[in-house]
Formats: structure tokens, sequence, C-alpha cells
């Protein structure tokens, strides 16, 4: 799957335009069972996405509400993206989010982003107080857009 989203991102950069939306099935993971002949960090694996160190422009919002916020993210997985915000969300809180990807070349190239409609699925806060608070979001849609500015 992770594969074709690539090459659905790649080609819609490159021609600029892109309409598909495109719903994600939850993710289910295989449970483990004692006569697999799988080690329990290979179980671990398969129980969550991948995660990548990718680094990119994140704005987000509650639904409907006028105002963007903007973070970075800290990583990204075909089910989902973890970023730093000082907002304080609950789990299961659905957001808007918008992720920038980066243009696919240096000279004026098209500029993309992947808007998404997420929730909450896990909140780390950090210690000491003042310090940003991880916000892990699941992608339950998302469509490929060029990208614009912000309202």
């Amino acid at each position: 799957m992770a594969g074709n989203v690539i090459r659905k991102t790649r080609n819609a950069i490159s021609t600029g335009t892109v309409q598909q939306h495109v719903n994600i099935r939850p993710f289910e993971p295989r449970k483990f069972n004692g006569d697999d002949n799988m080690s329990r960090k290979g179980q671990e694996a398969l129980e969550r996405a991948q995660r990548f160190p990718i680094h990119i422009p994140v704005r987000y919002r509650i639904p409907r509400s006028p105002d963007w916020s903007v973070a970075c993210s800290e990583n990204v997985s075909w089910s989902g993206v973890l970023f730093r915000t000082e907002c304080i969300f609950k789990p299961t809180a659905t957001l808007d989010l918008r992720l920038e990807l980066p243009r696919v070349n240096n000279n004026g190239g098209v500029r993309a982003e992947v808007v998404c409609k997420g929730e909450v699925v896990r909140v780390e806060q950090t210690y000491p107080a003042g310090t940003s608070s991880a916000v892990a979001v699941a992608i339950r849609q998302y469509r490929l857009a060029q990208m614009r500015q912000p309202n």
C-alpha cells in the first residue's frame, strides 16, 4: 500500500492535479499466539506501522475552526503522524491536518500537501512544564492537493 501511495503522490505532484479522495481502513494487527514461529519482537513490529523520521510542516485545527496552528512532524507512518504542540487534545478528538510535501524540484515546482482528517490516538505529556506534548494522530481520510496559503 505504501508504494501505491508514494506513486500516487509523485504523480500528483508532477502533474499538479489531484482529485482523488482516499479512505484508509484501520490497521488490524495480527494477533500473536504461542504456536507461531514468529518472535515477540517480530510480532510487535506487525502491531505498529513503521515510523519514518520525516520532519515536515503540519498545520492542524479542530474541524470548522477558522484558525490553523502550525507544528513540525517528528515522524510519519502510513497510518498517522506524530507532532509536538502546546495545544491540549484528548484522545478521540478529531483534527483537520495539512501535511506539506517537499517540492518536486527547486525551480518553482508544484507545491503539494496531504489534506487529512484524523483522530488523536495518543498524547504524551512531557515534563518539565512548558515543554510541548507529543500528539499522535491516526489518519482516517486523506487527499492530495496543490498547496494553498492558510486562511
